[in-house]
């Protein structure tokens, strides 16, 4: 399937860079969280893998994330459906599928395995909150990966 997306270098490097983790940091209109969303559906969603995308809590990840990423699916016209009562995107040519979650309790997390999780505001989690999620990060494959995206913080603060 052919999208003709517009995307920016902050999307370039989101593919480039390797690794388990990938960490996105600006402040308001950096386009971290635009380019991230296009990632997510442009290069993982339509290839099959299981991703989580969360916030601290579900009514602001409604607001942000979730809402972003369903403009982008009407945008693009990807082959999509939004369960609206458990809030999951299934694909309609693969296995894909996107859970969206708010972490206020990590026992919503704790069956689940995906290949990709998407933390928008990372700095709102704390350092069990991150360290269940990766447990939750797929171990049989190495292209799993956890992308955070925050403001600039503390240097004392966990994610530094």
């Amino acid at each position: 399937m052919e999208i003709k997306a517009k995307v920016t270098e902050v999307y370039d490097w989101i593919c480039d860079t390797p690794g388990r983790e990938k960490h996105l940091v600006g402040g308001a209109g950096s386009g971290k969280s635009y380019a991230t969303a296009q990632y997510i559906l442009l290069n993982r969603f339509l290839s099959g893998h299981k991703i989580l995308v969360l916030r601290k809590t579900m009514p602001s990840l409604k607001m942000t994330a979730l809402q972003l990423l369903k403009d982008l699916v009407t945008e693009y016209q990807l082959p999509a459906k939004l369960n609206k009562a458990d809030y999951t995107y299934s694909s309609k040519i693969n296995k894909g599928f996107i859970n969206f979650t708010g972490l206020d309790d990590p026992e919503k997390i704790k069956s689940g395995e995906f290949t990709t999780i998407w933390v928008e505001e990372a700095t709102d989690l704390t350092l069990e909150d991150y360290r269940q999620l990766k447990l939750r990060l797929g171990r049989a494959t190495d292209d799993a990966e956890i992308i955070f995206t925050y403001n600039p913080i503390s240097a004392m603060h966990w994610l530094k």
